[in-house]
């Protein structure tokens, strides 16, 4: 499904630990954003459909936003990924891969379930 390369995820535990210690950094927006994400059809979303989400009239808010709370994570778990921030919180589909061209991101399973054992969702 997925041909960028891909870092192996954080435990749960690691998740729930970073997004513990990240907590009082994140907007609310940025909440928003996750919990649209968790409560999306096979956890799948566009940046497009992200940043929609939030109010963000563009992909591009969206990006920034989500990235800042990848950035974040990584930071938290010293974790680096090849590619960008954002492969801490999910995994993608390029869009030559998709019905309407878009990236698609996935939720990465490890942050749904860190998202449940904290009760965010």
């Amino acid at each position: 499904m997925v041909s960028v390369a891909e870092p192996v995820a954080p435990s749960v535990y690691h998740y729930v630990a970073a997004f513990q210690s990240i907590e009082d950094q994140l907007t609310d927006g940025q909440r928003a954003m996750l919990r649209a994400h968790y409560h999306a059809p096979g956890r799948t979303l566009t940046m497009t459909e992200v940043a929609h989400s939030v109010n963000y009239r563009s992909y591009r808010a969206g990006n920034l936003w989500y990235g800042r709370l990848g950035g974040l994570l990584c930071d938290e778990l010293n974790w680096r990924s090849p590619n960008v921030a954002i492969f801490v919180l999910v995994t993608f589909t390029p869009p030559g891969e998709t019905p309407h061209g878009e990236w698609e991101l996935h939720l990465r399973p490890e942050v749904a379930e860190a998202l449940e054992q904290l009760g965010w969702i």
